[in-house]
């Protein structure tokens, strides 16, 4: 309890700091909260009534329909054999074919100082809020700030849903730490631009909530829940190469007080590399991330792991992408070093539906309770969307 009454006081002062210094360095007091609205979040229709394009609609209903949330549905497929049933060591085997997931999001106005989110997943363990939280996009000194619950704002691949990842599985490295739902919580998060003498863009992130409690003991996070609390801090940056290329950079930290005193530490790095010769047949993407973490979950025993994944992929034409991805990590929770290589064929009839194929090898080492094993995965997905999801970039 000491560690986490600490923690809630760091995070207090260190949001107040940003805060302060950010509003003082754009002269606007820290108590000073004349936020300026969205200028298109309550645009009116100004035409007389009369006009064909108006259909006699006030400006009063037309605001409130520019209040209503756009609302999207995802359906998300897959066939795996035995082998890849269970993503990790502990996972319940899924069936062979599943109906993985539904998700229905919306996002829209709240008010023209804040737009509101929401993501219902129905899968096979039943329905799940994956996200819901209020996005205040108007704070002094160019602050945005999040409160609700959501997904963690880490790296890339850990905020992004499953549909939008050019992979079905998550790598072993993150899979190890957060199992195969990823990092999510209910808390608050506050990004800021950094100003900077190079003018290169800088982005700073702070996200404190709640632990909710991981039920696999093969997770970094075993042994939390509500009542325990997580802090996590990112540090981002991307940097144009050329006009048909970027980089981008992210370095985050977690600290994650436990409720049998024990505390979590995890460190990720993460770089990834678009080039793009035509974005829309013909590019390429290189993803790499690495995890450290050092904990004692649930008493379970003090350890360090490490792992690192990297994936190439290869936007061949508008319709097909293909790649690979290696992962390794060394955790004495999963009998030391663990291997997978993977092998990724994707099909995009349109941009609203994809067909993909994956197989890969997965090693485990030799142990004394056990020889060598060796398996064989193979995934089948389909992907489908309706209604006004926009895109994510694609990976």
């Amino acid at each position: 309890m000491k560690n986490t009454k600490n923690l809630m006081k760091s995070a207090i002062f260190s949001l107040i700091l940003v805060l302060t210094h950010q509003a003082f360095a754009a002269e606007v007091s820290p108590f000073d909260l004349e936020l300026s609205p969205d200028p298109t979040a309550l645009e009116t229709v100004s035409t007389k009534s009369n006009s064909p394009n108006n259909s006699g609609q006030s400006p009063v209903s037309s605001a409130i329909q520019n209040l209503n949330p756009d609302v999207s549905f995802v359906a998300d497929f897959l066939a795996a054999n035995k082998a890849a049933e269970a993503m990790q060591k502990g996972d319940v085997p899924k069936r062979p074919v599943d109906l993985r997931e539904v998700e229905i999001s919306g996002n829209g106005y709240i008010s023209p100082y804040a737009k509101g989110n929401f993501v219902v997943s129905f899968g096979g363990d039943g329905a799940s809020v994956e996200e819901a939280f209020m996005n205040f996009f108007t704070l002094p000194g160019g602050v945005n700030l999040r409160l609700g619950r959501f997904r963690v704002d880490t790296d890339t691949l850990n905020p992004t849903h499953q549909h939008a990842i050019p992979f079905v599985d998550m790598p072993l490295s993150s899979l190890h730490a957060f199992g195969d739902e990823g990092l999510k919580l209910n808390g608050a998060n506050a990004s800021v631009l950094v100003p900077n003498p190079l003018h290169q863009y800088l982005i700073a992130s702070f996200t404190f909530g709640a632990n909710e409690f991981e039920s696999s003991p093969y997770t970094a996070l075993y042994g939390g829940n509500k009542e325990s609390v997580l802090g996590v801090g990112r540090l981002g940056t991307s940097i144009d190469l050329a006009g048909s290329s970027y980089l981008t950079l992210n370095a985050s930290g977690i600290v994650a007080p436990l409720v049998d005193q024990s505390v979590t530490h995890i460190y990720m790095a993460e770089a990834l590399f678009r080039f793009s010769i035509n974005p829309v047949d013909n590019a390429i993407t290189f993803l790499n991330g690495y995890l450290w973490n050092r904990g004692n979950p649930n008493s379970t025993g003090q350890f360090s792991t490490s792992g690192f994944y990297s994936y190439l992929g290869w936007q061949f034409s508008e319709n097909w992408r293909v790649g690979g991805r290696y992962d390794y990590t060394n955790n004495p929770t999963f009998d030391g070093k663990e291997k997978q290589y993977t092998g990724i064929l994707s099909y995009y009839p349109t941009e609203t539906n994809f067909i993909r194929l994956q197989y890969a090898v997965h090693e485990l080492p030799e142990t004394f309770l056990k020889s060598a094993s060796t398996e064989n995965r193979i995934w089948l997905q389909i992907d489908f969307s309706m209604g006004p999801h926009q895109q994510h970039t694609a990976l």
